[in-house]
């Protein structure tokens, strides 16, 4: 290499090496995720029709049944109306851990134990070591728990979703996962080193990076689950 051309191959190694390490910053992650809502928001995932439907509660229902304290009169009566609709799954993302009302609490236990291929929440909290926060026994009779745990980026946006999480020597399927897999009719998942299969859907998603499902490249057959708001 003669002349100025061992210049620029250097220039070019350090440049390479500059961006390599900055990519690594706080600075650079947070880059990078701009640059990611911004090609997202530029080609969003295509728009598939979905027979899903999401039940919210709004603030006009909470402070109708007293403020999100009182949430499970509300979530009773949702199931109750859901009983016999032919619902091929039904996920619950309402955590359950505590006692409510006697009465209530066991109209519910009786509502979610007629709810076929129900998924209920499991949330790791800290008490003091990390642990599952489960349901109470009486609510998970017929139901299959599922991790509600987000991991959000710095700017607090969550952009993924891992699919797997494990504390105290417990692992939790993702609560959309499980009911795509009640949904779907699948009996288990099975596990690959670089990916997930549910029936015959194959989700990417390694085992290196904690089995994680980005929203802009995950099968639209797991968002669609929950993909229309009534």
């Amino acid at each position: 290499m003669r002349g100025p051309a061992w210049k620029s191959a250097l220039l070019a190694t350090v440049c390479l090496a500059g961006a390599i390490l900055a990519s690594w910053s706080a600075l650079g992650l947070q880059l990078d995720a701009h640059v990611y809502d911004f090609l997202l928001r530029l080609r969003p995932p295509e728009a598939r029709p979905s027979v899903a439907v999401v039940v919210g509660f709004d603030e006009q229902t909470l402070r109708e049944h007293g403020s999100m304290a009182h949430i499970r009169k509300p979530l009773t009566q949702v199931l109750e109306a859901l009983a016999g609709a032919g619902a091929k799954a039904v996920a619950v993302d309402i955590q359950l851990a505590d006692q409510y009302d006697a009465e209530w609490d066991a109209r519910l236990a009786r509502a979610l134990e007629a709810t076929p291929n129900l998924v209920l929440p499991s949330t790791l909290v800290e008490s003091p070591k990390l642990d599952w926060e489960d349901p109470r026994p009486e609510f998970t009779r017929r139901a299959v728990l599922g991790h509600v745990h987000a991991d959000p980026d710095d700017d607090t946006v969550s952009r993924q979703v891992l699919l797997a999480k494990a504390a105290a020597g417990r692992r939790r399927w993702a609560l959309a996962l499980e009911a795509f897999r009640l949904a779907s009719g699948a009996p288990r998942i099975v596990e690959t080193e670089d990916s997930l299969e549910v029936g015959a859907v194959r989700v990417p998603a390694s085992r290196r990076e904690q089995r994680p499902c980005a929203f802009a490249t995950c099968p639209r057959t797991l968002s669609s689950t929950f993909g229309s708001k009534t």
